[in-house]
């Protein structure tokens, strides 16, 4: 739980353990794990655990020069630099979000 809010649920095991994955949203976070008992054991609830996310930075992007203006029928180049952080692997799509026609 993070605070009043249930992060998910698992299944405890044969060997007494239980594993739940998440996702959160890069902030921070105070995480508790409820156990609500059976036949055998009383229910139980751990001390709470501070964990802060940050924001991923997958890759960098630079552009040279950093604006361009292309006459009709004409051409020019455009130095795209992309750099990899923390082994960042994936695939970059990129396109032109908006072109000023003047």
């Amino acid at each position: 739980m993070n605070g009043t809010t249930t992060l998910g649920s698992a299944t405890v095991g044969v060997n007494g353990t239980a594993t739940l994955s998440i996702n959160p949203a890069a902030g921070s976070y105070s995480i508790t794990a409820h156990y609500s008992g059976d036949a055998l054991n009383a229910p139980s609830v751990s001390n709470a655990v501070t964990v802060t996310v940050s924001q991923a930075t997958e890759f960098t992007i630079g552009l040279n020069p950093t604006t361009l203006s292309i006459p009709t029928t004409q051409s020019a180049a455009l130095t795209i630099n992309l750099g990899s952080q923390d082994g960042f692997t994936d695939k970059v799509a990129l396109g032109a979000a908006r072109c000023r026609i003047r």
